[in-house]
């Protein structure tokens, strides 16, 4: 390893972690320099910044209100035809409890179809007969290979989860090499102050019945925005056995709501991620999401921010029309989206604000 990190010798650049990995930062040349888009301007905080963030952990009761009252699915990018069955991305379909049989003859229909996701507008754990049904029906379909259910309740009522629901839910798995069906569980947390002791002994518990915990976690402006939060939700997460899969950097109901008087800073996002990413592990970094009503896209990676007269536009640099055609034929783009010189939808951004100049273009 040395004669290829010769800088390693420097400790203040070396970990060596309990698991018996090194984790190593240095510069080196990649070839490109280009890759490098220089040093970004200093951003002044606003007045209040700090005691915003302060505040932020009391109104947590509050937030957990909103969050409890809003798990429903919020629909699709793409019209299915059929009542309570969504289409958010071309290999996941999304459905509530109550769907019926044309929904799961329309999954049958389209072998691209992989992942399924089952929310409603209370928690998972309060549909567990109708989420059974749907499973059920699901392990006839051998292109789907994953469910997934949405449980706020894992985060603010674990209590919830009794050894009998363990039980019942781990044995939903079918685990097998030929035609897996894998259960998993979408929860969200805001900060580590969140996460106890109790959530920790719930994901092992659901795991060791190969169900795996995921947290896709929004950014709030004033409550989690700060790259400490975030890096220590981030830890404290992979610590409890929980995988941190997704933070939603804009796009969500309660961020369009939450973040529009004080949309977070781009500025901040980078922060969120580099310090994510020096301090933490690897298995602890989240994909950084903005969601879009065209779909969900990497920040910075299958996007690309642009500046619109002091709006932020996004381009959506995974999509074209045909992405879109290819699952509803005669598809088009809705009002007041429009498209680049390649045929990529653009579309406006809420709760984001760009403060520095710097978008990563």
């Amino acid at each position: 390893y040395k004669s290829f990190g010769p800088l390693a010798e420097n400790l203040d650049m070396l970990r060596v972690n309990d698991e018996g990995t090194i984790d190593v930062r240095y510069m080196a040349k990649i070839g490109d320099p280009g890759l490098f888009i220089g040093s970004r301007p200093k951003v002044t905080k606003p007045e209040g910044a700090k005691e915003a963030r302060a505040l932020g952990v009391d109104g947590l009761a509050e937030l957990r209100e909103k969050l409890l009252a809003d798990q429903a699915l919020r629909g699709g990018i793409v019209p299915t035809g059929v009542e309570k069955c969504y289409r958010p991305h071309e290999t996941r379909v999304e459905l509530d409890p109550s769907a019926d049989a044309a929904a799961l003859d329309y999954i049958r229909k389209d072998e691209r179809i992989t992942d399924v996701v089952i929310a409603g507008a209370g928690d998972a754990l309060e549909f567990l007969p109708a989420i059974d049904r749907i499973i059920s029906a699901l392990a006839s379909i051998p292109h789907v290979n994953a469910v997934r259910l949405k449980s706020l309740w894992f985060n603010y009522y674990p209590e919830r989860y009794t050894r009998a629901v363990i039980r019942h839910l781990t044995s939903l798995n079918r685990l097998e090499v030929a035609t897996p069906l894998r259960l998993e569980i979408e929860t969200a947390f805001l900060r580590a102050e969140e996460i106890r002791p109790d959530h920790r002994k719930l994901a092992a518990r659901l795991l060791d019945g190969g169900v795996t915990t995921y947290a896709n976690s929004p950014l709030l402006s004033g409550v989690n925005d700060a790259p400490e939060a975030i890096s220590r939700l981030a830890f404290t997460l992979r610590e409890s056995g929980i995988e941190f899969h997704h933070l939603y950097v804009a796009g969500l109901p309660i961020q369009k709501e939450f973040n529009g008087a004080s949309p977070v800073a781009v500025s901040d996002v980078i922060d969120i991620a580099s310090m994510v990413r020096r301090e933490g592990s690897g298995r602890e970094i989240p994909r950084y999401i903005i969601a879009t009503e065209l779909g969900e896209v990497d920040f910075g990676l299958t996007s690309r921010l642009s500046d619109a007269h002091g709006r932020l536009n996004l381009t959506l640099l995974a999509y074209d029309l045909g992405y879109y055609q290819s699952m509803a034929p005669g598809y088009r783009f809705p009002a007041g989206v429009e498209t680049d010189a390649e045929g990529r939808p653009v579309v406006s951004v809420e709760g984001l604000a760009d403060a520095a100049g710097f978008l990563m273009a």
